[in-house]
């Protein structure tokens, strides 16, 4: 059973995830090629959706291998229940380990897309020429770090949100909070002090590498990724990022002790 559910995440939900970042990274190359190193086209691909001279279309663009993985880990925690709830909390026996196993299962999985997306990138930057300037670790683990670290939690949420709303619904909900908040920082990064501050605790602009003012761009691409944002430090957005896991996970907690999964669990599978 075990093997058999591993495949269909492989197949369902890595592969596919991963995939479809192969597209704007054949599409970055001729970006990258302009500086040539390895680390300039890894934070071309894995900056985040990059807002690049104010180009919207571009930026709608790179949101799309984000979306893809939202929507794949949109309804981790419906699959499970949504055959039979019973089961479910029979077989686990309470409540708490189950959640969880759903929140290290969807961690897992989505640090394995980002394993697989990494590799596609070596290997395409290879092919394309691209060397390494320096074995600069920091770069590939914050930029690792950023990227499963925002959708780890932005999946979390609505996976736990599809019980009650259904797939489709928490899908929807999540996608809004995401792309409203990337276009928020878009427009406003850099405007004012106080909203700078407000766009770096907003979890999904954790996801901009670009947008820290203590994460170093390759030389040579300054001038496409602008001024980052005074400090929004890596420290800031571990934190955020690990409160906002806790609290929601604690309030899921207390949703799944105090009312029974039968009467949570009104949405749809789709």
């Amino acid at each position: 059973m075990r093997k058999k559910q591993l495949i269909n995440n492989v197949m369902y939900r890595i592969l596919p995830a991963s995939v479809f970042f192969i597209i704007p990274m054949i599409k970055n190359i001729s970006m990258s090629q302009q500086v040539g190193t390895m680390e300039s086209y890894f934070v071309f691909n894995f900056d985040g959706p990059m807002p690049i001279a104010n180009d919207i279309v571009l930026l709608f663009f790179q949101l799309v291998p984000s979306i893809i993985i939202l929507y794949l880990f949109s309804g981790i925690m419906l699959e499970d229940c949504s055959i039979s709830y019973v089961y479910v909390f029979t077989r686990i026996g309470k409540k708490e380990p189950w959640l969880r196993k759903k929140a290290t299962n969807i961690l897992l999985q989505i640090m394995a897309v980002f394993a697989l997306s990494f590799l596609f990138c070596l290997i395409l930057g290879a092919v394309s020429g691209f060397y390494f300037e320096s074995l600069n670790i920091s770069l590939y683990v914050r930029l690792f770090i950023f990227q499963c670290g925002t959708l780890f939690l932005l999946s979390f949420i609505q996976s736990f949100v599809s019980l009650s709303q259904g797939r489709t619904k928490s899908f929807i909900l999540i996608l809004i909070f995401y792309v409203v908040c990337i276009i928020f920082g878009f427009i406003l990064k850099n405007m004012n002090p106080i909203l700078d501050i407000i766009i770096s605790l907003l979890p999904p602009n954790s996801q901009m590498y670009s947008w820290h003012s203590d994460c170093p761009l390759p030389e040579g691409t300054e001038l496409a990724f602008g001024e980052p944002i005074s400090g929004f430090t890596t420290i800031r957005t571990l934190a955020v990022l690990c409160v906002c896991f806790f609290v929601f996970y604690a309030v899921a907690y207390q949703i799944l002790k105090k009312r029974d999964l039968a009467e949570i669990m009104k949405g749809e599978s789709s």
